[in-house]
């Protein structure tokens, strides 16, 4: 059998003093995301105001369409050139994917590097967009940005 080692009647969470080791302040993880951003109920007037993400360019999915139209088009005819060498129709394929990928990676690599960054930047403004909306939720304002109504009186 398994005997404890702390005294009887003593909690093994509690400190030498009686005092719980576990503390009544929660820990959720969006408070410590908060409290590195700057903006926390501690200091309600928040970081400096941050920089605004890229904007993706504007013809990111036409971009993103053709980029991977080019590297099926490429798997395409490297499938075509094997099965016209008689290559057996079943292994023609997958050695055309294990061409093609390294392939496409030297032969599309700068519209492989505009379209990741063009989907970077996507993402950060939709992160940007996301976090500002939980802000607002939150009841926290950005002091560039009117408030939206807050006095009835005022629409006459």
């Amino acid at each position: 059998m398994h005997q404890n080692s702390s005294p009887a009647g003593v909690d093994p969470r509690e400190g030498s003093l009686g005092e719980s080791a576990i503390s009544d302040e929660p820990t959720d993880r969006q408070d410590s995301t908060e409290s590195a951003q700057g903006s926390s109920p501690h200091n309600p007037d928040g970081p400096a105001a941050a920089p605004e993400p890229p904007t993706p360019p504007a013809d990111l999915n036409r971009q993103l369409l053709l980029y991977t139209l080019a590297r099926v088009g490429l798997f395409v005819v490297l499938c075509a050139i094997l099965i016209v060498a008689h290559v057996p129709f079943v292994v023609a394929p997958v050695i055309a994917i294990v061409v093609a990928l390294p392939l496409s990676m030297v032969l599309f690599r700068s519209w492989s590097q505009r379209v990741s960054a063009g989907l970077a930047a996507r993402t950060a403004a939709r992160k940007a967009t996301r976090d500002d909306l939980r802000a607002r939720l939150r009841g926290e304002f950005n002091a560039d940005e009117p408030e939206a109504d807050s006095d009835p009186e005022s629409k006459g």
